[in-house]
């Protein structure tokens, strides 16, 4: 999907500041994540959030099932996850880390299911933004 533009990333910047909106972390590389792709609302603040790398593959593997929910084609989500784990495995060679990822996933995927668990399946995506980042 097409990067946020200009000020749409200043301001996810801004309130993120330099850490991850969702687990505060800090020590992984920071992405802007989409939370719904495609349409109006692709270069909107409120649907973009800074998570980290495992976060932001973490978010597509949560929807492998179903990425319509998220605006994409299985396709296209499955390319999203690949391109991601590439970056999130590199990354974690270069920190040593690498042995730690499993669990590191592990832990992140239970996180995404506790903000998108069974209370809100089946909600409209556009409003999953207001449970991830509390707005």
């Amino acid at each position: 999907m097409p990067p946020f533009t200009g000020n749409v990333k200043a301001e996810i910047d801004i309130r993120a500041g330099n850490k991850s909106e969702i687990s505060g972390r800090t020590d992984r590389p920071l992405e802007r994540m989409h939370f719904v792709h495609g349409g109006a609302r692709e270069n909107d603040v409120n649907n973009g959030i800074k998570t980290t790398d495992i976060e932001h593959l973490c978010y597509h593997v949560y929807f492998r099932d179903n990425p319509k929910e998220i605006g994409l084609t299985y396709r296209q989500n499955e390319w999203a996850i690949n391109a991601i784990n590439q970056r999130v495995v590199t990354e974690s060679v270069r920190q040593g880390t690498l042995y730690e990822l499993d669990d590191d996933i592990a832990t992140t995927l239970v996180g995404w299911d506790l903000i998108l668990g069974d209370k809100y399946k089946g909600t409209q995506v556009e409003d999953l933004e207001t449970v991830a980042i509390g707005a």
